[in-house]
């Protein structure tokens, strides 16, 4: 769906890739500008990245 908000295990599971493969390809884009990351700490420990197209934000000048 345009715009939505993934990680790399829904990635993985849609296209059915492996969790370290699809997060090394959504890094990679996200290295190339493409995708905003954003972080966070997971329950059980370690960082869940999730990636979405720069169109999906909104920017308000003042």
């Amino acid at each position: 769906m345009p715009g939505e908000k993934v990680t790399a295990e829904q990635i993985a599971e849609r296209c059915e890739l492996s969790c370290s493969w699809a997060s090394t390809l959504l890094k990679t884009v996200w290295e190339r500008g493409y995708l905003v990351r954003g972080g966070h700490v997971r329950v059980n420990g370690g960082l869940e990245f999730v990636y979405q197209p720069y169109e999906s934000i909104i920017v308000i000048e003042v």
